[in-house]
């Protein structure tokens, strides 16, 4: 195996952690495309797939890479399995928790402006506090339910219930991760569900009242998880004498990620192949980094994308509840907003994200990438 890939830790990953985790921050600024001109916004800024995708593909490369044969997995009963899903969760859990009990004023006022009256509106909303705290409302596949008091938990939900599944998912890949052909058959069977269950999940929601089964859902998810596996397989796989990535490799994905979140909402062609691109253009970009052969990625490496990187889920969590809340003050006392506006509205919520984050984080050094771990 590379040697290049045989470390403790692929630093350039934590640092790609960092600028995926700005494209989803930004994406979630939509009030911006609520001013003169917020097209601009909406066409050319308003794009999360890619790095969404980057995080649940890397959590799974992060499980098969730092996992051992011999490593002590619990055995395969729903027990155990739900157990390492809390393992692999929990120094995030507290974070989590606290801003549930931070954005339900908010969303209880949401829902009370929604037409709902006090009774069911906090009904709704306690409902939706259960199951959050339980970290299970993803997988009811309904967008109301998935977004819940923080909107953006739902990640966490969906990446907590794939763990609950990899042990059973890390076993089997042992009776094939050696095999080169056995690898990438099941890579081309993963992409092939991929699709398959993007129309049917479509076809679901466009039926019934699930509406979230094709982007939040753990149903959906799972392959991206199981693509990440089997990914980290390629590359252990690899061998030492491959030099095809390189500064000019990096430089071509990295590029090519950089025009795709530019253009992919202008770009007129089928919803579906846009998912595919999205799903290639992540796979690429994370095992060209894997080697860590290139420029791009000895700077990704270095300290202040590390220690950022690190930071990356808790800005997740908390970036959100900020913007709320902000962006509630500012159309209180600027309702007629302006770019400039706009502007110093999303510095504050940037601002105050990292300042908070380095409030709970504090000297010491916390990492919440479990999937690198």
């Amino acid at each position: 195996m590379n040697s290049s890939v045989s470390k403790k830790r692929i630093n350039s990953f934590t640092g790609l952690r960092f600028y995926m985790m700005i494209i989803i921050m930004l994406s979630h600024m939509e009030f911006l495309s609520l001013l003169p001109n917020g097209y601009v916004y909406s066409r050319f800024f308003h794009n999360a797939y890619v790095a969404v995708n980057f995080f649940f593909i890397l959590s799974g490369f992060g499980l098969a890479y730092s996992y051992k044969s011999n490593e002590h997995l619990p055995r395969i009963t729903l027990g155990g399995s739900i157990s390492y899903g809390i393992k692999r969760i929990k120094k995030i859990y507290p974070v989590y928790f606290i801003l549930l009990f931070v954005c339900l004023p908010y969303c209880l006022y949401f829902s009370i402006s929604d037409g709902n009256t006090i009774i069911v509106a906090f009904c709704k909303t306690i409902f939706k506090l259960i199951l959050d705290i339980f970290l299970v409302q993803s997988s009811t596949g309904i967008l109301q339910l998935s977004t819940g008091i923080n909107s953006v938990g739902w990640f966490l939900s969906t990446l907590f219930l794939l763990y609950i599944c990899c042990p059973l998912l890390l076993k089997l890949n042992e009776k094939i991760k050696n095999s080169l052909k056995a690898v990438s058959l099941f890579c081309g069977i993963n992409l092939a569900l991929i699709i398959i269950f993007y129309y049917i999940f479509e076809a679901i929601e466009s039926r019934t009242f699930f509406d979230s089964l094709s982007y939040t859902s753990p149903y959906l998810r799972i392959f991206y998880l199981i693509s990440g596996i089997l990914l980290c397989d390629m590359v252990k796989l690899s061998k030492s004498n491959l030099t095809l990535f390189n500064t000019f490799s990096e430089t071509v994905i990295v590029l090519l990620n950089i025009l795709w979140f530019v253009f992919r909402n202008s770009i007129t062609i089928d919803i579906h192949i846009k998912y595919i691109v999205d799903f290639l253009l992540c796979v690429l970009l994370i095992y060209i980094f894997a080697f860590e052969r290139g420029y791009i990625s000895k700077a990704l490496s270095n300290s202040f994308h590390v220690k950022a990187g690190n930071n990356t889920m808790y800005w997740f969590l908390i970036h959100y509840p900020i913007r709320l809340y902000v962006h509630a003050i500012f159309s209180f006392f600027s309702p007629a907003a302006t770019w400039y506006i706009g502007i110093i509205e999303v510095t504050i919520i940037f601002v105050l994200t990292f300042l908070v984050t380095n409030i709970i984080t504090g000297k010491k050094h916390y990492s919440t990438d479990t999937s690198m771990k």
